[in-house]
C-alpha cells in the first residue's frame, strides 16, 4: 500500500466521504463513477478534482492498481451488496453506505463470506454525535441512572422531493434512518436489541408510492430494558437542524436525555435539578480518519464492527416484522 491510501468513489446515492478526502493528508481520491465531475469539484475543489479520473463504471474502476478502497453509494441500495463483493473479490477494501444490506440472509452470507476474506467491510454509519451517547453511557455503566428500564429514540429527517418512492433505491425509512437510532441506543446504553416488532405509514406521502412517512419500531433489549423508535421524514425546516433527533434513557434512579438534534443535554438524578450530561462536549474522532489510520498503521477502530452489523441486523429485521406484523427475534 503507497503513503496515502487511495480512494475510488462510486455513486453519490447518500453519504459519500468524498467531501471528507479534500486535503487529507493521509489519503486521496484517485478515481471516480456514476458520480458528475462538478460534485467532485464541489467536494475536493479544482485542484485534486483534475487529478481524479472519471471512469465509465464500477468494472473501469475495480481494473486499476492504484485503488486500495472502494466507497459505495451505489445508485440502488439494491444492488450494493453485489457491488461490495465484485469490489472484495478484486482485492479493495470497502466502505458501504447505510444499508449496507437489505435482509438478514444477505448479512449472513456477507459475514460468511469475510471470514474468509482478507479485506476490509464496514457499513457506513457513522452518527457524528458519539461523544455525547458516550457521555450518557457513562452515566449508565456507573450506575448513576439506576437500572436502565425503556430508552425512547427519535430520528427525523425532512421530507424532499428526491425522496424515493421504492425502498430499493435507499434502504427504506428504517433501514436507512432508523438505523442510527439504533446505534444511539447501543452506544448510550450498551445494550442490543433481541426482538423487535412495529408499524410503517405512507399517510401524508405527496406522491403515490410506497414512501414510508413514519414507522414505529418496539424493542427489546438484552439487559432486560424496552425501547421504543420513532423515525420519520416530517422534519420541518423552521427546526433549523437536518435531524431532529433526540434519545431519552430512563432508569430507576434518574433519566439522561439529547435534545434539539443532539445539540444539548440534559439529565434529573433524583431529587437533584436539571443539569447538562458531564462530558456531553467530548470530542470524538472522524469516521473516515479512522479508516485511513486503521488501513495504512492498523491502529485499532473506535467503533465495533460487531456493534455496527449488530445495528444493521436489527433495522433488517424490524423492517422485516413491520410488513409482517408480528414480533421476531433478531
Amino acid at each position: 500500500m503507497s503513503e496515502k491510501l487511495r480512494v475510488a468513489c462510486y455513486g453519490i446515492s447518500g453519504h459519500q466521504i468524498l467531501p471528507s478526502l479534500k486535503d487529507h493528508p493521509r489519503a486521496e481520491p484517485v478515481s471516480v463513477a456514476e458520480i458528475p465531475v462538478e460534485a467532485v469539484r464541489e467536494c475536493v475543489g479544482d485542484e485534486a478534482a483534475a487529478r481524479v479520473r472519471m471512469e465509465p463504471d464500477l468494472d473501469a474502476i475495480l481494473s486499476a492498481d492504484d485503488v486500495d478502497l472502494v466507497s459505495l453509494c451505489s445508485p440502488r441500495r439494491d444492488e450494493q451488496l453485489d457491488h461490495a463483493y465484485r469490489c472484495l473479490r478484486a482485492g479493495k477494501h470497502v466502505l458501504a453506505e447505510k444499508p449496507a444490506v437489505i435482509t438478514v440472509a444477505e448479512l449472513d452470507g456477507l459475514k460468511d463470506f469475510m471470514a474468509g476474506c482478507d479485506r476490509l467491510f464496514w457499513p457506513l454509519a457513522s452518527c457524528a454525535c458519539e461523544g455525547m451517547l458516550l457521555a450518557i453511557r457513562d452515566l449508565v455503566d456507573g450506575g448513576r441512572l439506576g437500572t436502565v428500564a425503556q430508552v425512547l429514540v427519535r430520528k427525523s429527517y425532512p421530507y424532499h422531493d428526491g425522496r424515493s418512492q421504492d425502498r430499493g433505491v435507499d434502504g427504506g425509512l428504517i433501514r436507512q434512518a432508523g438505523i442510527h437510532g439504533v446505534r444511539y441506543i447501543q452506544w448510550a446504553t450498551g445494550q442490543k436489541a433481541v426482538a423487535v416488532s412495529g408499524f410503517d405509514t405512507t399517510c401524508g406521502n405527496p406522491k403515490r408510492g410506497n414512501l414510508q412517512m413514519a414507522a414505529s419500531v418496539s424493542l427489546q433489549l438484552d439487559g432486560g430494558a424496552v425501547a421504543q423508535l420513532t423515525c420519520n421524514y416530517l422534519n420541518q425546516e423552521g427546526f433549523g437542524h437536518w435531524g431532529d433527533d433526540a434519545i431519552r434513557v430512563s432508569g430507576t434512579a434518574g433519566f439522561a436525555e439529547t435534545l434539539d438534534g443532539h445539540t444539548r443535554s440534559r439529565m434529573f438524578l433524583g431529587d437533584e435539578p436539571e443539569q447538562p450530561v458531564p462530558g456531553a462536549d467530548r470530542p470524538f474522532p472522524d469516521f473516515v480518519d479512522c479508516i485511513v489510520d486503521h488501513l495504512l498503521d492498523g491502529s485499532p477502530m473506535p467503533w465495533s464492527l460487531e456493534d455496527d452489523l449488530h445495528a444493521l441486523r436489527t433495522v433488517c429485521r424490524a423492517q422485516e416484522a413491520v410488513d409482517r406484523r408480528c414480533v421476531l427475534e433478531v
